[in-house]
């Protein structure tokens, strides 16, 4: 990558810095193992995050059970059997969130954006290119997928025959 050279400015107190961070990566992939390798990032995140739904909604039914006191009948339903429906809500609730938390310390290590772009690199498939070169010119042992014209109008003539 060409130098860049930069003169410092310098205010009235004569106290700033200018620093440079201009490197840059380029990544060749084919869409479709883009959309395979997101798709597991996707659902490795989905897990990581999964307990907050069932959190949210056993805490509003703890709340609730804690709040109600169960001595009237509400919608044709006594109050013991509302009491115990309550509970049985709560118990498959709770039992909802423990499944999504053991999901959560399962993936609490995978799902990091830099595995993620490792992952789209692919492992130690890197092609490093003289700082010369431009990085967007591909690198020679990736072969040509363009064709001029004429070799296609050619290709087409040898079919015809």
């Amino acid at each position: 990558m060409p130098q860049v050279d930069i003169a410092p400015i310098h205010n009235e107190a004569g106290n700033m810095a200018i620093y440079t961070n201009v490197d840059q990566e380029f990544i060749f992939i084919n869409v479709d193992r883009v959309k395979i390798i997101f798709e597991e990032y996707r659902k490795v995140i989905k897990r990581k995050v999964g307990w907050v739904n069932p959190s949210g909604v056993f805490l509003s039914l703890l709340t609730a059970f804690m709040t109600t006191d169960f001595t009237t009948e509400k919608f044709g339903i006594p109050p013991s059997i509302m009491e115990k429906i309550f509970i049985i809500i709560s118990a498959g609730v709770c039992l909802w969130l423990s499944v999504e938390l053991t999901m959560m310390c399962k993936y609490r290590k995978k799902g990091a954006v830099e595995k993620f772009l490792e992952r789209i690199k692919g492992k130690n498939q890197f092609i490093t290119t003289p700082a010369k070169e431009s990085p967007l010119v591909p690198p020679p042992n990736i072969p040509k997928i363009r064709q001029t014209k004429k070799k296609m109008k050619n290709k087409k003539k040898r079919k015809k025959r």
